[in-house]
C-alpha cells in the first residue's frame, strides 16, 4: 500500500501564517489509510505458521507510526512491525497488547516503509482483527527557527534530536 506524500509546499504556508504562532508544534502530518490488514496481506504457510505481510509506505518519509482502532491478537498471535532494512523491529506484539478500546499505536520505525508481520499458529481458531486506520508521517516536522514562526522541515536535522 503505498500512501500519498503530503504537500510539504501547502504545509510550509499553513506553518509561516500568523495563526501558526498560536497552534501547537506541527509533529507530524496524519495519513489516512484505513485498509484491513488480513484482506492485503500476502500469506505464507510453514509447517507450524501461517505468516500475513504487508508493506505501508510513503515516498520520502523519515519516519512513520502506525495507528489503528480495530486491533485486537489472540492468545498465540505475533505481530511484527519493521521498516525496510529491518534495522529496526517492534515487536513481537501479543494479546498481552490488547486494549479493551482496541487501540493501538506505535513508536516511529525510521524509513519511508513500515511492513507488518503478523504469525498465527495453523491450529489456531481465533482470529485476529488489524485494521490500518492512520500513519502518521514524521518527513514533516517543526523546529522553531528563532523567529517565533514554526517552520516546516524536509527530514530531521541534528538539532531536533539535540533540544
Amino acid at each position: 500500500i503505498t500512501l500519498q506524500q503530503p504537500d510539504v509546499d501547502k504545509l510550509l504556508a499553513e506553518d509561516e501564517s500568523e495563526e501558526a504562532m498560536f497552534k501547537p508544534r506541527r509533529f507530524g502530518v496524519i495519513l489516512r489509510c484505513d485498509k484491513d490488514f488480513f484482506e492485503n496481506a500476502t500469506i505464507i504457510e510453514t509447517k507450524t505458521d501461517r505468516i500475513y505481510r504487508l508493506a505501508v509506505e510513503v515516498p520520502e518519509a523519515q519516519a512513520l507510526v502506525f495507528y489503528s482502532e480495530r486491533f485486537r491478537l489472540p492468545k498465540n498471535g505475533k505481530l511484527f512491525l519493521y521498516n525496510d532494512d529491518r534495522s529496526r523491529v517492534l515487536g513481537a506484539f501479543s494479546s498481552f497488547n490488547n486494549h479493551e478500546l482496541h487501540t493501538f499505536a506505535t513508536e516511529y520505525l525510521e524509513g519511508e516503509r513500515i511492513i507488518f508481520e503478523y504469525v498465527e499458529p495453523l491450529d489456531q481458531s481465533e482470529k485476529a482483527e488489524l485494521e490500518i486506520v492512520e500513519i502518521n508521517n514524521n518527513d514533516v516536522l517543526t523546529t522553531d527557527s528563532g523567529n517565533g514562526v514554526n517552520d516546516v522541515i524536509n527530514g530531521v536535522d541534528d538539532n531536533f534530536f539535540n533540544s
